[in-house]
């Protein structure tokens, strides 16, 4: 199979890094080529495993992926049990039938920019957490209905301080760019009888932060519906309610997942979802101000020109 040119558009996101933009440059049986649009992963990232996404024709199409091979800004992927309707769009692929390169490339930029400037700010968001904390526990200890609970309530601080630095890592350089896609593809590989044993701690931990970041999107308001609006109109979505990570509901849903470990009781779950919550809604309208101006700019005139498309067999000899 010779190489099928594509110059498609894309986001491959390696585990625990942060997501990366550029071009599915070509297609072989030995996998596809990843041309990055900024500096390439260094050469320990070879051999991790990645998220690929990209969209055609207004659908969102992903697979799994593994970082095979690393050349300048050129990397190989082999796509790991891809689903099907994905490869038959990368092999049904031409370069007269893909989008645009130059506004694929802007939609990507502006993306990128959107992306970067949330975790940026979720430095800010997690600062405010760690301040709002000492004093909330205090409140919540007065409160609470048990013994038990305020005694937990009390060692929090010193249960979540080591934390910090996994959150600052999670929410500021590795933050997801997909989670929801994510989750959805993890439901989709459960069997039945797992699916029939319903875990109702986790279903009831889910509805309370549903509830938090439901309530907290609320209190933001304008700023959030005027980002969902315009952010819609970028990946050009006809629902008026794109989904996408940022915002509360993915921010709580990516703390669950970090708070797993330390075996919180269900009380305090929703107690650290609420001050994480109350964090996010203080610093929501900046954080949506800065990410409406990146929506508002033009796109840039000027694009690096694609690399060359070297022969991948020379890759692999």
């Amino acid at each position: 199979m010779s190489p099928h040119t594509l110059q498609l558009p894309a986001i491959l996101q390696l585990t625990g890094e942060p997501p990366h933009f550029g071009m599915i440059a070509s297609l072989t049986e030995q996998g596809l080529a990843f041309d990055f649009q900024a500096s390439a992963p260094e050469s320990h990232c070879i051999g991790s495993k990645a998220r690929l996404d990209f969209d055609f024709q207004d659908q969102h199409f992903s697979s799994d992926s593994l970082l095979v091979h690393i050349q300048g800004q050129r990397a190989l992927l082999t796509l790991k049990e891809p689903p099907a309707q994905t490869l038959a769009v990368l092999h049904a692929m031409t370069r007269q039938n893909t989008p645009s390169l130059a506004s694929g490339l802007s939609m990507l930029q502006i993306q990128h920019a959107c992306h970067a400037q949330f975790m940026a700010h979720m430095k800010t968001v997690l600062d405010a957490f760690y301040r709002l904390l000492p004093e909330k526990i205090e409140i919540a200890r007065l409160q609470a209905s048990s013994m038990s609970m305020a005694a937990e309530l009390g060692r929090l601080s010193q249960t979540l301080n080591p934390l910090r630095p996994n959150l600052i890592r999670a929410f500021t350089l590795a933050y997801p760019m997909y989670p929801g896609i994510r989750d959805e593809r993890a439901a989709d590989k459960k069997t039945a009888s797992e699916l029939e044993l319903v875990d109702m701690a986790k279903v009831d931990d889910w509805i309370r932060r549903t509830s938090i970041a439901h309530a907290v999107e609320e209190s933001i308001g304008a700023p959030a519906e005027e980002f969902n609006r315009h952010y819609g109109a970028l990946l050009k979505k006809a629902r008026k309610q794109v989904s996408h990570p940022y915002q509360a509901e993915f921010v709580l849903d990516l703390l669950a997942e970090l708070l797993d470990p330390l075996k919180l009781n269900a009380d305090t779950r929703a107690f650290v979802y609420d001050v994480m919550g109350t964090a996010f809604q203080k610093q929501a309208l900046p954080l949506y101000q800065a990410m409406l101006q990146i929506l508002g700019k033009l796109p840039p005139e000027s694009l690096r020109a694609p690399a060359e498309t070297p022969s991948l067999a020379q890759w692999l000899r």
